[in-house]
């Protein structure tokens, strides 16, 4: 069985995507608490955040069998992604959020596509 066909390959892409998401949480922790005046929590978080990244870094080596995409590929894959939001989903996003009469968020979306 190929990696890829595997419900390992799944959960390989649910950890990365976990740990990713709990690295950029503990970050913005970190500055909320850094702008409450709560220094030394704020670098506590800004250490978790580490540890996670670090932890996301794991799981994508794993993905890409054993190593890390290089950077002409990162940057096509980020140029995909980023015209990808901008020119789709967040526009999608938008008109559900107008559709369902949330304007102030639908005019985040539009500003951030």
């Amino acid at each position: 069985m190929e990696l890829t066909d595997s419900q390992t390959y799944q959960n390989l892409q649910l950890a990365f995507d976990g740990e990713l998401r709990s690295s950029t949480r503990y970050q913005i922790n970190g500055i909320r608490a850094r702008q409450e005046g709560y220094i030394q929590i704020g670098n506590v978080f800004e250490i978790i955040s580490g540890f996670e990244r670090e932890h996301a870094t794991i799981w994508l080596r794993l993905i890409n069998g054993g190593d890390l995409p290089n950077t002409y590929d990162n940057l096509l894959s980020a140029s995909e992604w980023e015209d990808s939001k901008g020119n789709s989903i967040y526009r999608e996003y938008a008109e559900t959020a107008r559709t369902e009469g949330f304007d102030d968020i639908a005019a985040s979306f539009d500003g951030l596509a």
